[in-house]
């Protein structure tokens, strides 16, 4: 059975999705219950102490933003991503300011005090996700640049730059083939004794702070009360939550969507940094009494304490992140990507078990950077940007050969009456000579199998013929779905230069609508290329 897309089933309000989640982005009343949801709550005064303290040069609308967190019944809207070498991929900055327009909107709506945060995901240890970011230039084509590091295996918000790491990016920006005004931009965030969470945040403040956004470390050691608190409730209550989330498996099934995380039985949802090592803790099956990290062995009891007396080596998992998030902070909304709206609504019956209700989950806005040459090519061609995600082959069968000639055309009507002319043959034969039913069946695949191969001929030879539209194609593939994938999942913002990005996040926070069903955003790159206009392609 194909697995059904839960955020397009959510959107187009399919049967069954109506489960995935308690409350609907869209309807006015479901948001009005999120912000009594998380006015039941308030912030936390560790989490208070400890967003103030890392956004402690905030800008105008930053600074009023962390007056509100202070103020009875003010909510927050919440997105979050990885920290990124030099902000990673630009759909950081799309949550972002998605979550901006969204408290932006909600307060004007309701008059209730909203402020936007970024939740740094800093407890992650896969470096290799973070590592490397992508740019494109007309000349140089795609390209990455990579922050190498020693190996790690801990958490990669406890990385601090050193003089040899300090260096090396100072030599990837000086050879790569970044403007020199964004070389010197980044250069400074990467200095020696910098953390990757405020070489990532500093970047991310230059181009987003004037939105007023907060940004937020869970790791701050401000938060080890809150840790100690949060996680004896996820290793005494794992039972439970792992029969919840098998529960959930079943119905999510049943109804023909795919679970994000997959369950490791025995294993609770928090990480342990041990040794150096993140790892989850595991059960064994001779020794029933204690969890494993790695080859370490402990008790029940031994975890509970540590817990208590070193809980900063304790980090949550993607399931269990969202709820440390709102058990922090009175969460109305959780702006979430795709995979995110998943695993929010893998999680959806773990909220009472934590004493709290999930909060609204929006999805995050989409959008693509165009050239006004490109905006005009597309249109000659008759393709739109939506289409590059096909074969770059398909594309130059839609728009340089005629429909008669299209292999899809010719061949799919030939076959059927090829096969046709066959299976009445076949009939006439088995009717007089059953015994040839084997022989009948392996002509009949043999035809089908010459059949593809004869379209196949067909189509290199008309590639070969329209070799450079192939070429032209290819290159616009490239810029619209770098590595297979949207361009704001692989391109970082500084790909068009910071006086670009500037003016993108500010024609964002007027373009997106939060709460309707919005399709994807196009921007189109003027011919000063330094500023942009909202355009279709």
């Amino acid at each position: 059975m194909e697995k059904r897309d839960h955020l397009k089933a959510f959107l187009n309000q399919e049967m069954g999705a109506e489960d995935l989640f308690s409350l609907d982005f869209r309807k006015e009343p479901d948001r009005i219950c999120a912000i009594h949801q998380a006015q039941k709550k308030g912030v936390s005064s560790a989490a208070l102490s400890a967003i103030t303290k890392i956004n402690s040069s905030p800008l105008p609308k930053q600074k009023e933003n962390l007056e509100k967190l202070s103020h009875q019944g003010v909510v927050t809207v919440i997105a979050g991503q990885q920290i990124g070498f030099a902000g990673g991929a630009y759909l950081t900055v799309l949550k972002a300011v998605t979550a901006v327009k969204a408290a932006r909107d909600l307060e004007e709506q309701t008059g209730v005090k909203c402020v936007p945060i970024f939740w740094m995901q800093t407890e992650d240890h896969d470096y290799k996700e973070i590592e490397s970011t992508s740019f494109y230039s007309e000349q140089e084509g795609l390209y990455s640049l990579m922050l190498k590091q020693p190996a790690c295996h801990d958490s990669v918000g406890k990385i601090v730059i050193d003089e040899e790491t300090s260096k090396t990016v100072k030599d990837v920006l000086d050879t790569s083939p970044l403007s020199k005004d964004i070389q010197h931009l980044l250069e400074p965030y990467h200095k020696v004794g910098t953390s990757l969470p405020r070489a990532f945040q500093q970047c991310m403040q230059h181009i987003l702070g004037a939105t007023g956004i907060l940004f937020f470390d869970p790791l701050q050691s401000e938060l080890d009360e809150e840790r100690a608190n949060f996680f004896p409730t996820a290793l005494g209550k794992d039972r439970e939550i792992s029969e919840l989330l098998l529960q959930r498996e079943d119905v999510l099934l049943k109804n023909g969507f795919h679970t994000q995380v997959k369950l490791k039985k025995g294993s609770p949802l928090f990480f342990m940094s041990w040794e150096e090592k993140r790892q989850r803790l595991t059960p064994h099956a001779e020794d029933i009494d204690r969890l494993y990290h790695q080859d370490t062995p402990f008790l029940i009891p031994e975890l509970l304490e540590l817990i208590k007396t070193e809980p900063h080596r304790f980090t949550s998992s993607a399931l269990l992140r969202p709820l440390f998030q709102d058990t922090l902070f009175p969460t109305a909304i959780t702006v979430a990507g795709p995979a995110e709206f998943r695993y929010l609504s893998q999680i959806k019956p773990l909220y009472p078990l934590f004493g709290l209700k999930q909060p609204l989950i929006l999805p995050r806005s989409h959008c693509t950077i165009i050239s006004k040459a490109l905006q005009g090519r597309l249109k000659e061609l008759g393709l739109t940007i939506d289409q590059f995600s096909k074969p770059v082959s398909d594309l130059v069968f839609q728009s340089g050969i005629t429909e008669a000639s299209r292999p899809e055309t010719l061949f799919s009507s030939a076959e059927r009456q090829i096969l046709g002319i066959y299976d009445t043959l076949a009939s006439d034969v088995l009717t007089v000579a059953g015994g040839l039913k084997k022989s009948v069946d392996l002509t009949r695949n043999s035809i089908i199998t010459n059949l593809s191969k004869f379209r196949g001929t067909y189509e290199r030879t008309l590639l070969s013929q329209h070799k450079e539209l192939n070429d032209e194609l290819t290159k616009i593939q490239i810029y619209l779905f770098p590595n297979q994938a949207p361009q704001e999942r692989t391109l970082n913002i500084f790909s068009w230069g910071e006086t670009l990005a500037q003016s993108f996040i500010h024609l964002l926070g007027e373009d997106i609508r939060p709460f309707e069903h919005q399709q994807r955003l196009t921007y189109i790159i003027e011919d000063d290329l330094t500023s942009l206009t909202a355009g279709r392609a």
